[in-house]
């Protein structure tokens, strides 16, 4: 049995990014407001009413730090953000950019916190209201890993009580989305339907990748070979 790794590092790590960057900059309402004719308006002054943000300066959390964790905080640090990163084996080549800290250090100092730990018995809704205790009530979390590292009700609750800012993801605990799912309603949610691995490129890679696979292992020398 045989894997195809790394083929959307790159894909993730930029939707994760364009996630937050649509958080931090509303770009689909200014987008919506000039398409529906409001900017033909001189008198019209009520997109300052939308919040906008800096990214540089701001803290981004990594939970999670491997080929896209790592790719996530090489391009926040190219924004001017402070990286912290929490990884079980923290590991000393991952960038001078990453500082890594206990996991409560991480939630307690970061205003984005970004899941990129893969879904196992001890990260199974890791963000659940004890630790969404434990974050800045302005914080916003980022999942483009998997939808269990969540508990969406938990996290439904936290921003429609004010004490998470917002959430984008990639990602569902059940998919496609079922119409209860209570993210669909709570607000500031942006979502985005499992996509984030699926630019052109990466779905070249994938495809050339596994041919490869198939060509090793006929001619006996089987690679990405899974333990």
């Amino acid at each position: 049995v045989c894997n195809v790794p790394a083929y959307s590092t790159a894909a993730v790590a930029q939707n994760t990014i364009s996630l937050l960057l649509n958080i931090a900059t509303m770009t689909h309402i200014h987008s919506r407001y000039v398409s529906t004719g409001h900017w033909t308006d001189p008198t019209d002054h009520a997109l300052v009413s939308v919040p906008m943000f800096e990214l540089a300066g701001k803290t981004i959390g990594l939970i999670g730090c491997g080929d896209i964790g790592s790719a996530v905080g090489r391009i926040a640090a190219a924004f001017g953000m402070r990286v912290l990163a929490y990884r079980r084996h923290p590991d000393p080549s991952a960038g001078a950019y990453i500082r890594f800290v206990a996991l409560d250090a991480l939630y307690a100092q970061s205003d984005i916190v970004s899941l990129h730990c893969p879904l196992k018995a001890n990260t199974r809704q890791i963000i659940n209201s004890e630790t969404l205790a434990l974050m800045k009530k302005t914080a916003i979390l980022l999942n483009t890993g998997r939808g269990h590292l969540i508990n969406e009700l938990d996290v439904a609750e936290a921003l429609n009580n004010g004490t998470l800012a917002a959430y984008g993801a990639d990602v569902l605990c059940v998919e496609p989305a079922i119409p209860t799912n209570p993210l669909l309603t709570a607000k500031n949610v942006y979502l985005t339907p499992h996509i984030a691995w699926a630019s052109t490129e990466a779905r070249k890679r994938l495809m050339e990748i596994c041919a490869n696979n198939i060509k090793a292992f006929l001619n006996g020398t089987p690679q990405n070979v899974i333990q």
